[in-house]
């Protein structure tokens, strides 16, 4: 496999789609959430639907939204960790980092001993000096690919829908019912 090849494995999205409509809906739901919660903004008529909330109710609306904000902090979780392992084991399988690594290590043991032909040992050494010059460039790859897929598509909705229903939790009691 080419180095390319290689490094789009790793730098590929970690997501599938039904994992990404998940986390989209995750996002957009604790964002409504915390803006509702913390702009004081609760709508009191839902005309489409003919429905009308009194004051007493207000409440519940929050309660319902930190419901539906930990249904999708849970769906997230079930299809998007299980993504991220697969996409963990593709990488570490296909990493040029450790394909580099490991074969610097066997030219290492290889040159140890005595190499019959100079030519082949010369192969050797130029191999492993074009494997160690490459070496940070693929480690890098690694690095940025483990920490958007972990960081960015998995973390960072998992805190935005904790905050959302930390909020709720914090807020819900406070409505004025008058």
């Amino acid at each position: 496999m080419e180095y390319s090849e290689q490094t789009n494995i790793v730098l590929k999205d970690p997501l599938s789609p039904i994992s990404r409509k998940t986390r989209r809906n995750l996002l957009i739901s604790s964002l409504i959430t915390v803006f509702i919660v913390y702009s004081g903004l609760i709508p009191t008529k839902i005309t489409s639907l003919g429905i009308e909330f009194s004051n007493a109710n207000k409440s519940y609306i929050l309660i319902v939204l930190g419901c539906v904000v930990v249904y999708f902090i849970t769906a997230f979780y079930v299809s998007g960790i299980a993504d991220y392992r697969i996409w963990k084991q593709l990488a570490n399988e296909e990493s040029p980092y450790l394909t580099a690594k490991s074969r610097i290590i066997e030219l290492d043991e290889l040159l140890s001993y005595d190499v019959e032909s100079q030519e082949e040992k010369h192969n050797m050494i130029v191999e492993r000096a074009q494997l160690k010059k490459e070496l940070p460039k693929n480690k890098i790859d690694r690095n940025i690919g483990f920490i958007r897929s972990l960081g960015f598509e998995i973390l960072l909705p998992f805190l935005i829908g904790t905050v959302a229903v930390g909020s709720v939790l914090a807020n819900a009691g406070q409505i004025d019912p008058a």
